[in-house]
């Protein structure tokens, strides 16, 4: 999880290169950062391969408990944040997720 932390917070600070367009990215924090890039220069902090997005996407479900993915389209090398709409959207769609965890119909 440290390395993925150094990862978000150099996409933070725009020192993550990556392809600018319409990326599979991943929702933390209420900021969308591109998936491949974040985990692949955690990846790098430990002297791993890159990976695929696809392969990217596993890796990462096996750290973070829970994980938005929407494509996301990228004019610079900054995380995208979120807006206070689509913040009660995540928030109504987790209370759902959590609803159907809860009830046992």
């Amino acid at each position: 999880m440290e390395e993925i932390l150094l990862a978000i917070q150099a996409c933070d600070n725009g020192e993550l290169v990556f392809n600018l367009g319409n990326i599979r990215s991943f929702l933390y924090n209420s900021k969308w950062y591109p998936l491949r890039a974040v985990v692949n220069f955690a990846k790098a902090l430990n002297n791993e391969g890159e990976l695929t997005t696809d392969r990217a996407l596993v890796e990462l479900s096996f750290i973070l408990p829970y994980i938005r993915i929407k494509e996301i389209e990228y004019n610079d090398h900054f995380p995208i944040a979120i807006n206070n709409n689509e913040k009660l959207n995540e928030i109504k769609l987790l209370n759902e997720i959590i609803g159907g965890l809860v009830n046992d119909n």
